[in-house]
């Protein structure tokens, strides 16, 4: 800022790319706390005031104000980072999964790792890869909440519930209000057998969203295995108001209908006006 000043009468045109580096950027980055401190998109604009002060400094610097041989360094200068975009374009042009795998190499505790990872997963990246690499990240930062939300969603696909209760247990501590980790933690409570705590957690779900016609469908689901047969009439009837083009809710009730009957025991006692 202090050679932007100086500058200023002199060498208008350093001055002028000293400024608008740092205004640019201000967008950004500046005191205030982030968690990416670095990103190279955000150099997208400012960096048009370096070039202009790289290129006013090389044309001051020649001996003789020569329009050849400048032209022939700033050439040179463009087609060496030509030569860099080319090769940075087809990293990210290859296997999405293996610029993930130089990401975490190069930044094992990069929050930016876990949005990376996120995508490959949503794309049907290798699950058992991406399991070992999010272990990399919240071995070196095990408050990575991405990190953990991520991996406990591949502990489910693998059926290590347990695993997952404990990853979603410590994201939510962070961000109780978030409906998929909710779920994550009910399914896998549910999968273990650990029905009063599943039941709380779809049960939490409802509090956040009571609309959520899935919450509502597992919770019945889980007061189902609890032989809970008319709180769970209760929540699939709801589930049906609010999703009443799934076949799944009604095949259910008429389950549950069917097994009352079957005991003796009237629908009726359990469930009204339906």
């Amino acid at each position: 800022m202090g050679a932007g000043v100086w500058s200023f009468r002199k060498y208008r045109l350093i001055s002028f790319g000293i400024f608008w580096f740092f205004l640019t950027i201000s967008v950004t980055s500046g005191i205030i706390p982030i968690q990416d401190v670095m990103f190279e998109h955000r150099l997208y604009l400012p960096v048009l005031g370096m070039i202009l002060i790289i290129i006013t400094l090389l044309f001051r610097l020649m001996p003789q104000k020569n329009v050849k041989p400048f032209a022939l360094i700033v050439l040179i200068i463009v087609l060496v980072f030509s030569g860099l975009t080319y090769a940075r374009n087809d990293l990210w042009t290859s296997s999405v999964t293996n610029s993930g795998r130089m990401h975490i190499k190069n930044h094992p505790a990069s929050h930016g790792f876990s949005r990376t990872w996120a995508f490959l997963i949503s794309h049907k990246a290798d699950y058992r890869n991406a399991l070992r690499m999010f272990d990399k990240v919240i071995a070196s930062d095990p408050e990575h909440y991405n990190a953990r939300f991520n991996r406990a969603n591949i502990r489910l696909r693998f059926q290590d519930y347990q695993g997952a209760i404990d990853d979603l247990e410590v994201f939510i501590r962070k961000y109780p209000k978030t409906l998929q980790a909710w779920q994550g933690l009910g399914k896998a409570h549910l999968e273990l057998g650990n029905y009063d705590q599943a039941e709380k957690a779809y049960s939490r779900m409802i509090e956040l969203d009571e609309d959520n016609a899935l919450a509502h469908f597992e919770r019945g689901r889980t007061r189902m295995m609890k032989k809970q047969y008319g709180s769970a009439l209760e929540d699939f009837f709801i589930a049906k108001e609010l999703n009443p083009t799934n076949a799944a809710i009604y095949n259910i009730i008429g389950q549950i209908h069917t097994y009352l009957d079957q005991e003796g025991e009237s629908p009726g006692l359990f469930w009204t006006g339906h």
